[in-house]
Formats: C-alpha cells, sequence, structure tokens
C-alpha cells in the first residue's frame, strides 16, 4: 500500500483509461443531440483524444513539481525552456485534434495536427534522453523515443500521406470527403495510439516509487 501510494499518478491514468472504455462502449447512450448517432469508432476517438489532453497535460505539469522534478533536472538549464516550449505546441494540437474530431472535420486536417503533436513529443523524449542529468529518467526517455515516438510518427505519416493522394466517395458530411471505412480506420487508428503512448507515460511515472529514496538520499547520480 505505501508502494501505491507513491504510484497514484499511475493509478490515476487506469482511471482515466476506464473513462475511455466506458464513453467507447457506451458513448452511443449518450443523449446530447449533437453527439447522438455517431459512428461506434468515433467515441473511441472522442474519449482516447480527450483523455491525451487530461493525462499529457498532467504529466508535464507534475513532471516539474512532482518528485523526483524530472523536467527541472537537465544539463544546460535552458533546455527546460525548449521543453515547455515543446509541451505548450504538443498540447494546443492535442485540443485541435480533439476539436476536429468532435466537429467531424477533415481527416487530413487531423492526422496533421497528430503528426505534430507526435513530434513534438519525440523531440521532448530526444531533449531529455540526452540531457537529463538522471540516468534513470534518461533511459527512460530514450526508449520512449524509440518504442514509441518515432514509430507512431512512421505510421502518422504513411496515413496523412494517404489521406492527401486518396479520394473517397462524398459523404453526407460536406466537410469530409473520406469513405466511412477509411474514417473508422484513422479512428482506430489514433485512438490505440494515444491509449498506447499514456500507458508508455504512466510506465514512466509509475517509477517515482524508486526515484523518492534517490532524491532523499541524494543517490540518484544527479548533478
Amino acid at each position: 500500500m505505501k508502494n501505491l501510494r507513491k504510484q497514484w499518478v499511475f493509478i490515476l491514468w487506469v482511471l482515466i483509461f476506464t473513462l475511455v472504455l466506458v464513453i467507447g462502449l457506451f458513448g452511443h447512450l449518450i443523449t446530447i443531440p449533437r453527439f447522438r448517432n455517431r459512428q461506434f469508432w468515433h467515441y473511441w476517438e472522442v474519449a482516447a483524444l480527450g483523455a491525451s489532453v487530461l493525462y499529457n497535460g498532467l504529466f508535464y505539469i507534475l513532471g516539474f513539481f512532482f518528485p523526483p522534478q524530472m523536467f527541472l533536472r537537465l544539463n544546460p538549464q535552458k533546455n527546460i525552456g525548449y521543453v515547455i516550449l515543446l509541451m505548450g505546441v504538443a498540447l494546443g494540437f492535442l485540443v485541435g485534434a480533439t476539436a476536429i474530431s468532435l466537429t467531424e472535420g477533415k481527416c487530413s486536417y487531423q492526422l496533421l495536427c497528430i503528426l505534430i503533436v507526435t513530434l513534438s513529443f519525440g523531440v521532448i523524449d530526444l531533449i531529455m534522453g540526452r540531457t537529463s542529468t538522471n540516468n534513470k529518467i534518461k533511459d527512460d526517455f530514450s526508449a520512449t523515443l524509440f518504442l514509441s515516438e518515432i514509430p507512431a510518427f512512421i505510421a502518422f505519416l504513411v496515413l496523412f500521406i494517404y489521406s492527401l493522394i486518396y479520394n473517397g466517395p462524398e459523404t453526407t458530411n460536406p466537410n469530409e470527403t473520406y469513405s466511412p471505412e477509411f474514417r473508422a480506420f484513422v479512428g482506430g487508428a489514433i485512438a490505440f495510439q494515444m491509449i498506447a503512448s499514456n500507458w508508455v507515460l504512466a510506465s514512466i511515472f509509475r517509477k517515482p516509487g524508486d526515484w523518492y529514496q534517490d532524491a532523499i538520499d541524494g543517490s540518484d547520480g544527479s548533478v
């Protein structure tokens, strides 16, 4: 129980993930007229994007104030400013992708937003993996870059290029020119990647149980 109390951020991720499941499975029961009668995949996409905005925001804010304050342990210190800037860009475009999903805007615009988000997170991982003064944090972000952000960027880049050259049949939505099948595939890809990325962040934050004692006794290898 002592360990779990230290890992409350990980537990928060579990609760947010549960919320995504509930909205994804039972979103069709929503009675708000604007969100009624959407496609099945759409509830998963909106829930995953919304949860990503919330969880990424918490992750990066807590990364400055929550032990071991991972985003303050950079050398040189000027990199902290770059991290803050990239965080703002990533969260801003995440909100944009969510808004496009809610309004059922163009698929290519949404994929462009996700590409920018993934690229921003990748650069943050690169900065953290190269300039963090804590070896544990450095290893985590380096692994995240190669196991999560780079594959996600390549995958969404392929989808984005395809969305630019694909000329699907007209749909009932004047803002969308893609077939329901292609849009459902993109929605599923976005939902899956958002959940997977949040899991990676949760795994990073699950380790403060080890870092707490290091931060107290100064044995974490930080400068």
